[in-house]
């Protein structure tokens, strides 16, 4: 995407990253928990009662009774990037995180693999209960804390200008078939929530619905202006997408068959030309640097590299 706008410039502390910061809408509102009656129906069942941020239902440590190989497989439990990461967490409010120590003891895990190599998921589990109250992103480099459960899902702190860069727009299908309807999206690193402001340049080509999806109206093509914003970050771009008909769409891919088909037999061609005329004498282990030209048509072979003489 073509960037236009970029709001805030990355800055903030690697221990203390300040209080929570307005965060993007997500796309849909979330789930929200159950009613009166369903708590009531968990106490009698002598369940604990689900809390604001738990979702549909409470989902329990997998790792509460692991032993410590184990646990340290799959999470960080100590060393520098663990305090970085949990310091990091702690230090905001919790009235954006969710987190009351005093209120509702509780611990974090740590993934040990980063997700989309950019995030660092934590997530937050009662002391008693081990049932999950909080579930959150952490850039590697501290830049951005997203937390990804509750009401509003979005970015609680920071700034998200380098996962913009690392965000792409997604048209698809580019051809469009009468009849057949598109999408338009964004893929963010991790998933993390994001709005989209999508219209076409030709509404009697295609159409956009109130879901952002597109609508052929006719033969022809136009352009897709998506605005989208990831945090606090705004972006936009364009896509151009066609609508034809089945026959020209199946005419399209036989043609895409096609060019993957030659250049599948051209590569072959090539290695077996290669093996060929230079075999092991000439082109194995003892051959330092690129690899040598082709011979000659009229011509003989090229002497051997020198460590081969």
């Amino acid at each position: 995407m073509d960037t236009i706008k970029r709001l805030l410039c990355t800055g903030f502390a690697a221990f203390c990253l300040g209080s929570g910061m307005a965060s993007a809408a997500s796309p849909g509102p979330a789930v929200q928990p159950t009613g009166i009656t369903a708590a009531v129906s968990a106490e009698k069942a002598g369940a604990p009662a689900a809390s604001k941020n738990d979702g549909i239902k409470a989902i329990r440590d997998p790792l509460a009774e692991a032993d410590a190989k184990i646990l340290e497989k799959f999470c960080l439990v100590k060393g520098g990037t663990y305090k970085k990461v949990t310091a990091c967490l702690q230090g905001l409010d919790k009235g954006a995180t969710g987190l009351d120590p005093a209120g509702r003891p509780y611990y974090l895990r740590v993934d040990r693999e980063l997700t989309d190599k950019f995030f660092r998921r934590v997530r937050a589990y009662d002391e008693k209960d081990k049932t999950q109250i909080g579930e959150y992103y952490v850039a590697k480099d501290l830049s951005s804390v997203w937390r990804l459960d509750g009401e509003k899902p979005g970015m609680i702190a920071g700034s998200a200008d380098k996962v913009m860069k690392k965000t792409r727009l997604q048209v698809y299908p580019r051809y469009l078939q009468l009849g057949e309807k598109g999408i338009v999206r964004l893929r963010t690193p991790g998933e993390v929530p994001y709005t989209l402001k999508v219209k076409s340049l030709n509404e009697n080509v295609v159409s956009v619905d109130s879901s952002n999806q597109l609508i052929p109206q006719k033969l022809g093509r136009t352009d897709i202006l998506v605005e989208a914003q990831v945090g606090n970050v705004k972006d936009s771009g364009t896509a151009r997408v066609f609508v034809v008909t089945k026959e020209e769409l199946q005419q399209i891919a036989y043609r895409s068959y096609l060019n993957r088909l030659y250049l599948n037999e051209m590569m072959m061609l090539d290695d077996f030309y290669w093996r060929s005329w230079w075999g092991a004498p000439f082109y194995g282990p003892a051959y330092i640097g690129h690899r040598p030209p082709p011979p000659h048509h009229g011509g003989h072979r090229p002497p051997p590299p020198r460590g081969r003489r």
